[in-house]
């Protein structure tokens, strides 16, 4: 129903305006009137025609022949005669009379290729043969090309053919005879064969250039199995008879049915091919299943085109048809699916295969009879809905190259930062690496050498017990901070290498700040500084525990350490919303500009000494701001030279948490 829908839609469409004459028993008028410039007659209607009775123009002469009429063009299989329809293979004769009042003698008619064999007498003179016509295969010879041939200017031109078929399964004149101006109908013939080779040449750049994206991007299916669609057309294209007929032409020589074999094959092969070709486009679209039956029902047409004669094979042309409708179907409903995911490239090639199949439609139904030739004004409407398909295709080709490219160029900037942090991070690994090495070498090395020194003395009793008093503050105090610095290095490491995360936990804040300031009363003392805790007892916050100790005893020691006699260093806390904002002030030398900049950073040379001379790594407040960072909080400093300092961070309140 469907089929017919289309055909219909077509016929309304592209029909032509002008109402062709028609042959009505045995007899067609051709005056000039009628005739006008640039009008091409379609021979259509009642023939004479004579089954199984290979007559001569003298048979005639006697009248006593009565005549039988049917239809043409038509395969004469499809006629009827005693109640059942004629054999395919056989002989006949045909007899057409064309009135010529006007004794027009540039008339030139076209009588397309007849299955297989034909004699042509036109007004009692032999004009063209084409193959061997013979009552039995045995002396029968195929040969269906058209036949071209200049008609007497007489009044009357009688036109007799005789034909015979042993050897196909489409047998007579199955297609539309043409009468013409000699120029008129040679400028189509010209028009028509340029067209021809215009598409045979698109076919050909389209089967190598496929072959080539086959070859050259990884061997994607895709490519090789539209290769091979394309290669299908151009065959179709050169041995059709809607066409020049170019294979028939160039190889005169070979025997029909091998050509017949070679085309039916090949044309049976687009069952297989053309969902294979959606399914390596859309593979989770195209149910498999699917696509094997197609694939057997190819197979199967393919085998019988192997092992039969042509007019056995070609009868299942209809049974191909109707399997090639099925495929169309399904693969537009696969592409149909596709679309609604979103698929990339997936509408283009739902237009083009679309167009396409309209057209291939039209022209199963043509060869099928069910259509009368001349809806279109162009050949082989399968090549030019392939051509259609190909165009929409190679859009569809560019819009995946043009991602492609876009994708590349995208993974290019990706892959280029993260070259750019790789390299950053191996700089900062190697900086890290160098400061190590400076820790190592000078901060920690440093003091556990006054203190075998301050050994020494003792055991050689070199230094007396006040001395020795005097010396165990500062000894004490060296030891201290090379422990902290210790902690420090440990805590540091762990964090480099990314194997310490924050285990949060809701805790209180004062007790931690004032656990810290008492790891530094005897330091503050000996400094006259005064440390202050202004944290209330109820401030409680979710963070991990060992880290919060760690940010708090840096800064105080920081602090300290910047706070020259007489000044002070105060821990207080404030709640703000979901956060408490945590401050550790200093009446201290404050922080130069230049320096708070970097104050967060990697520097293997920036290490400042404190205002009692105190020694420090640098990495106490490396330390801080990733800890910080670890428990969702940020750290920042507030201070100008000689105003002191404050080290400001957050972290998250317990009772937002």
């Amino acid at each position: 129903m469907i089929r017919y829908s289309i055909c219909f839609i077509l016929l309304a469409t592209f029909a032509r305006v002008a109402a062709e004459p028609a042959v009505k028993k045995g007899e067609c008028l051709v005056v000039a009137e009628t005739l006008s410039k640039n009008r091409i007659i379609s021979l259509d209607g009642e023939w004479e025609f004579y089954w199984n009775r290979l007559l001569t123009p003298g048979d005639f002469s006697s009248g006593s022949i009565i005549p039988v009429y049917q239809h043409v063009p038509l395969s004469w299989n499809n006629y009827r005669m005693d109640g059942s329809k004629l054999s395919v293979r056989g002989y006949a004769t045909y007899r057409l009379t064309i009135a010529n009042p006007d004794q027009l003698n540039d008339l030139l008619i076209k009588i397309p290729g007849i299955a297989t064999a034909c004699t042509i007498w036109v007004n009692g003179t032999l004009y063209s043969s084409q193959g061997t016509v013979a009552t039995a295969s045995a002396q029968s010879r195929a040969s269906r090309l058209h036949n071209f041939i200049k008609l007497p200017g007489t009044e009357i031109i009688t036109l007799v053919i005789q034909a015979s078929n042993h050897e196909y399964a489409i047998p007579g004149i199955s297609h539309t005879v043409l009468l013409g101006h000699e120029s008129d109908l040679m400028a189509k013939e010209k028009f028509e064969n340029n067209f021809e080779m215009i598409e045979i040449g698109c076919l050909l750049i389209m089967i190598f250039y496929h072959l080539g994206l086959y070859l050259q991007l990884g061997r994607n299916a895709s490519y090789l199995l539209l290769s091979g669609l394309c290669g299908i057309v151009l065959v179709r294209a050169t041995t059709t008879y809607h066409s020049s007929q170019l294979l028939f032409r160039l190889f005169p020589s070979v025997d029909f049915s091998y050509i017949k074999k070679f085309e039916f094959g090949i044309t049976y092969a687009a069952l297989m091919l053309l969902p294979m070709f959606i399914q390596s486009l859309f593979r989770e679209e195209t149910p498999r299943w699917c696509v094997r039956v197609f694939q057997v029902s190819g197979a199967l047409l393919m085998l019988l085109t192997l092992f039969t004669p042509p007019y056995i094979f070609g009868q299942a042309l209809d049974v191909f048809h109707v399997l090639m409708t099925g495929a169309f179907f399904f693969v537009l409903w696969v592409l149909f699916k596709a679309m609604r995911r979103h698929r990339q490239g997936a509408w283009l090639i739902f237009v083009g295969l679309l167009v396409c199949s309209t057209l291939t439609e039209v022209e199963m139904l043509m060869i099928s009879n069910v259509l009368p030739e001349g809806v279109f004004p162009f050949p082989n409407l399968m090549g030019i809905g392939v051509i259609f398909f190909l165009l929409f295709q190679s859009l569809a080709l560019s819009v995946r190259f043009s991602r492609a490219f876009k994708d590349i160029e995208e993974l290019s900037h990706t892959l280029e930062k993260r070259v750019e942090k790789r390299t950053e991070e191996l700089s900062r690994a190697n900086l890290v690496k160098d400061k190590l090495f400076s820790i190592i070498s000078h901060d920690l090395r440093s003091p556990l050498n006054s203190l075998r020194g301050l050994l020494e003395l003792t055991g050689r009793e070199t230094i007396s017990q006040k001395e020795l008093q005097q010396l165990l503050p500062v000894i004490r105090q060296n030891l201290n901070g090379s422990l902290q610095l210790v902690d420090n290095l440990l805590n540091w490491a762990g964090s480099q290498m990314k194997g310490m995360s924050a285990k949060p936990d809701r805790i209180r804040l004062a007790p931690i700040v004032e656990e810290n300031l008492a790891l530094y009363k005897t330091i503050a003392r000996n400094k006259n500084i005064r440390l202050v805790n202004q944290v209330s007892t109820g401030i409680e916050v979710m963070a991990d525990p060992n880290m919060t100790k760690l940010i708090v005893r840096n800064l105080v020691s920081n602090g300290i350490k910047f706070t020259p006699a007489g000044g002070s260093v105060e821990v207080s806390a404030s709640v703000n919303d979901d956060h408490t904002q945590i401050c550790v002030a200093d009446t201290g030398v404050g922080i130069p500009t230049e320096f708070r900049e970097r104050l967060f950073e990697v520097d293997i040379n920036r290490t400042t000494r404190g205002t009692n001379n105190e020694k420090g790594a640098g990495i106490g407040l490396l330390l801080c701001k990733e800890f910080v960072e670890k428990n969702g909080g940020t750290l920042w400093v507030e201070s100008e030279r000689q105003q002191g300092s404050k080290f400001k961070f957050t972290l998250k309140a317990a009772a937002n948490a």
